[in-house]
């Protein structure tokens, strides 16, 4: 864990210099391309969402191991 929070800082602080070293580029967004980053957070958001739902059951089960007082019990299929 220490050795990827070291490795993390060094590629921020990498790219934080690259960016701040660079010259002016004279260029522009253009207004389609806020669309398209709309889009892109959208389609990640829903995703992570359906992939939780797809995985609910087997979450709910391990959660459950650790307030049950029995131990882990078997669920039937719903």
């Amino acid at each position: 864990m220490r050795k990827f929070r070291s490795v993390f800082i060094m590629l921020v602080v990498t790219t934080m210099l690259i960016v701040g070293m660079s010259g002016s580029a004279f260029a522009y967004i253009d207004p389609g391309t806020g669309s398209y980053l709309f889009q892109m957070l959208m389609a990640g958001l829903l995703s992570s969402l359906f992939a939780v739902k797809m995985a609910w059951r087997n979450i709910k089960i391990y959660i459950s191991r650790f307030f049950s007082q029995n131990g882990p019990q078997e669920h039937e299929n719903d």
